[in-house]
């Protein structure tokens, strides 16, 4: 995912550069007549296509199958520390004390309740990422919109 959205960065800002020199003091950009507004367009809609399909992990089957996974994770963790407990409750010690291993398999634990936390809002978008991705491909589906104008021969700029 990191690699697609630096893609879709590292080409934003080229046509972001090409198109800054074009903006003209009324705030509209001129676009002149061998300039490679279909190409533009294309990356418009590969971009919209490319962010679309990432937004699709935070949402319907892919993020069930997560969660599905994620809670067997936590049910195997389950089984394997209480096997454990039991392993430790059949062998007591002298002085009553916890066994020594005892103190590991609760601070493993820990860590294990900690990642599957992180896991779990990375799973589901909450990190910011869904909400981000989400917010870019607003934007780039009424920039593409603008550009089929163009395109289409409506017109030969571009309001801001």
């Amino acid at each position: 995912m990191k690699e697609k959205l630096e893609k879709i960065l590292e080409e934003v800002d080229y046509w972001k550069d090409d198109l800054m020199i074009r903006i003209r003091p009324t705030g509209r950009v001129e676009i002149p007549p061998d300039y490679p507004v279909d190409r533009l367009f294309q990356n418009l809609r590969m971009w919209e296509e490319m962010l679309s399909v990432l937004i699709e992990r935070f949402s319907g089957d892919t993020l069930l199958a997560s969660q599905e996974d994620l809670t067997k994770i936590s049910r195997l963790v389950d089984v394997w520390k209480d096997a454990a407990i039991k392993i430790f409750s059949h062998h007591p010690r002298k002085d009553l004390k916890r066994h020594p291993c005892h103190v590991s398999l609760l601070s493993l634990d820990k860590e294990c309740e900690e990642l599957t936390q992180q896991f779990s809002v990375r799973v589901s978008g909450e990190n910011g990422v869904a909400r981000g991705i989400i917010g870019l491909v607003n934007p780039i589906e009424t920039w593409g919109n603008r550009m089929m104008g163009v395109t289409k021969g409506r017109g030969s700029s571009l309001g801001s």
